[in-house]
Parts: C-alpha cells; sequence; structure tokens
C-alpha cells in the first residue's frame, strides 16, 4: 500500500469530514405549551421531532421541514398555534420513529 493512503480510502475521508461538519441536534423545551412538550430539529437533515402533551412519551417526526419553521416554532407565543398554522398539514404525516428494538 502506497504511503499515506487510507486502506479505507476516499470512501473514509468523505465521512470523516461530514461528520466532523455536522451540526448538533438541537433540542427546545415548550414550557406552558398546552400542546408541545419538547422538540428536537436537527439542521443537516431538517427533520423535526415533536413530543405533545397527548402523548409525551411518543414521539413524532417531520421530514424536510425547513429551518426557519423551527426557529419560528421556538420563538412562538403559542407553540400549538404555530404548530396547527406551519406545520401540521405542511409537512405530511406524522411518523413515529423506528424502535431499534422492535422484532421483526
Amino acid at each position: 500500500m502506497p504511503q499515506g493512503k487510507s486502506p479505507l480510502g476516499l470512501r473514509w475521508v468523505l465521512l470523516h469530514n461530514h461528520f466532523e461538519r455536522a451540526k448538533p441536534m438541537e433540542t427546545h423545551s415548550f414550557a406552558g405549551s398546552r400542546t408541545l412538550v419538547q422538540g428536537t430539529y436537527s439542521p443537516d437533515t431538517h427533520l423535526l421531532r415533536l413530543w405533545f402533551t397527548s402523548s409525551p412519551d411518543r414521539p413524532y417526526d417531520y421530514p424536510r421541514v425547513p429551518e426557519h419553521i423551527w426557529t419560528g416554532l421556538k420563538a412562538a407565543r403559542s407553540a400549538g398555534e404555530y404548530y396547527n398554522l406551519h406545520i401540521r398539514d405542511q409537512y405530511g404525516e406524522p411518523r413515529a420513529p423506528a424502535n431499534p428494538w422492535r422484532r421483526r
């Protein structure tokens, strides 16, 4: 093997660079909201995950949500109203995240 070459090659370099630049997932608690408990957002994947007061142990995923929607939700006077106006019907049906421990 030539000196200075990784056995994993370019694939390793690209993967390493991706994770080195990856932004951390953001978390926000909606204290006082009658609709939302908590939310997380990944700026890299644009995945919004929300926990509702009606089922606080079960999160729901909303894919392809732009960052400005997440910013607006965090800043909204009423998180539930903002969710109803800007997220609920605009980003498809919410999906519960896959359970990695579920038997198939």
